[in-house]
């Protein structure tokens, strides 16, 4: 888990960002001009709010979760759980809310980790308590729907090309997985309905496919907006090359709104635990 943003013994919110298929916990959200949106802009932005907040990125091998055995994916999503829960060990960590930042299929290792953490509350009922939302970017929300999931596996990494060479048996790992990624997908719906929850998706093709559309990237929920990247692909979706940048601007309008909500969250609660 890489931190970045302010020091640790300032924080007061934790956003923690999950890359997908083929993706990296630092270039996933890098732009060509090595802007890292995550550390360069969100953590002086938020203090412009006066809120703090400890940023951090999980980086896993993404192949091996998606593409191999259906315990690959419980596995990945329960080390995430671990990971949080080894970065909060003080009550005031603890106490912390939780914001997820998920582009592509990292979007459905976040969602299995929630799944999980109710499942086992008695381990990860503290984390569990404490996440308040998720932005996902470019992640499919096809419910149901395999024969959309084996499409979609195999699109995915045409686009990223991954799947070229001795590459295309993750093709064949992808689609058997189809029913594992819907499966997640349905069973996180009835542990979303309490969530801050935004899905961004793009509107340009990247080698001549779009991945993720915009009815597959929606969820069609009444806690939930959707939002279009304009001039943004399956890549460049989660990548920023300025603050001042009109797709960043999306983000942050949204960042800014869920995060002043968090803050009132938060102090209405520690003023109820004064009281008591």
């Amino acid at each position: 888990m890489s931190p970045f943003g302010i020091p640790i013994t300032k924080a007061v919110k934790s956003v923690v960002a999950v890359h997908g298929l083929g993706g990296h916990y630092r270039n996933t959200w890098t732009a060509e001009n090595g802007k890292l949106w995550l550390r360069d802009f969100l953590p002086l932005q938020l203090q412009t709010i006066e809120i703090e907040a400890r940023i951090l990125s999980y980086g896993y091998n993404s192949t091996t979760a998606f593409s191999k055995a259906v315990t690959d994916i419980n596995d990945e999503a329960e080390m995430l759980l671990n990971r949080i829960w080894g970065e909060r060990s003080t009550d005031e960590e603890k106490a912390r809310p939780i914001f997820f930042v998920a582009h592509s299929l990292g979007g459905i290792l976040v969602k299995k980790a929630m799944i999980i953490a109710h499942e086992r509350s008695d381990i990860y009922g503290g984390i569990l308590d404490r996440i308040h939302g998720v932005a996902f970017f470019g992640t499919p929300h096809r419910g149901s729907d395999l024969a959309w999931w084996a499409d979609f596996s195999a699109n995915l990494l045409k686009a990223l090309e991954l799947g070229r060479g001795t590459n295309t048996t993750y093709v064949e790992g992808l689609k058997r997985n189809s029913k594992t990624f819907s499966h997640i997908s349905q069973q996180w719906i009835e542990r979303a309905k309490a969530l801050d929850i935004r899905t961004y998706y793009e509107t340009e093709r990247m080698h001549g496919l779009l991945v993720v559309d915009k009815d597959s990237a929606r969820l069609n929920l009444p806690n939930e907006i959707p939002v279009g990247i304009a001039g943004a692909n399956h890549r460049t979706i989660c990548k920023f090359e300025n603050e001042n940048s009109q797709k960043y601007k999306q983000i942050w309008n949204a960042l800014k709104i869920i995060a002043a909500t968090i803050r009132e969250t938060a102090l209405a609660a520690s003023k109820t635990d004064d009281s008591a």
